[in-house]
């Protein structure tokens, strides 16, 4: 899905901007919306298991993870700064590690895993 909001344009504009204006296009963006998601909460919890996802809460993650792509894909079709002269793969691999590492550094990091060790010893 990245892929093809990266490489087209047109395309990208149409399920980000004027599905909305639509209802015929809208209603089917808000089943791609929902498949989409529904992708992204079952790679969730298939990592789960095998250590490559952290517990978590799937369903409100995959919400935030697409929502995340939508509102940068919609930002760079708005040609906001930063993010229109960026190649597709800086911007590509920018976006899915903030997705999936966080933002984090590692002192933040150790900071809120001593805060949920905390909250689990209560």
């Amino acid at each position: 899905m990245l892929d093809i909001l990266l490489s087209d344009r047109a395309v990208a504009r149409l399920l980000l901007v004027e599905a909305g204006q639509e209802p015929a296009v809208g209603s089917k963006v808000t089943a791609l919306h929902a498949f989409a998601r529904g992708m992204i909460r079952q790679a969730l919890l298939d990592g789960a298991p095998v250590g490559l996802v952290r517990p978590l809460q799937a369903e409100v993650a995959a919400h935030a993870l697409l929502g995340a792509v939508l509102a940068v894909m919609a930002a760079r079709l708005d040609g906001e700064t930063g993010l229109d002269d960026l190649p597709e793969q800086t911007l590509a691999r920018e976006l899915l590690t903030t997705c999936l590492c966080g933002v984090a550094g590692e002192e933040l990091r150790l900071a809120i895993l001593g805060m949920e060790g905390a909250a689990r010893a209560e």
